[in-house]
């Protein structure tokens, strides 16, 4: 399976995946992200939204590639704290 590995592609998913598993996300919860490489670095746009789209937290962070776990989870902390906690609290999650 290797060999089918896009690395640009599995460095990208694996900075958003961590993001939302801090996040708690799922395809039921107004979250996204979008990782991207530019060369050696990651950058990664993230936002956590009311139901109406209204309300919304909205950050980007970059970082080394290397690091891109760590880069998702960081975002993830920092929207949380920016008050995103407070808008999934308000919509039941």
């Amino acid at each position: 399976v290797a060999t089918l590995n896009h690395e640009k592609t599995s460095i990208e998913t694996q900075a958003e995946r961590s993001f939302l598993d801090v996040i708690g996300g799922s395809c039921q919860i107004p979250v996204g992200v979008f990782a991207e490489i530019f060369e050696d670095q990651i950058q990664i746009d993230a936002l956590i939204s009311s139901l109406d789209g209204k309300n919304f937290i909205r950050k980007k962070i970059s970082g080394h590639k290397k690091n891109s776990r760590e880069i998702g989870s960081s975002l993830a902390d920092k929207l949380l704290l920016a008050g995103g906690s407070d808008i999934l609290r308000e919509i039941g999650f």
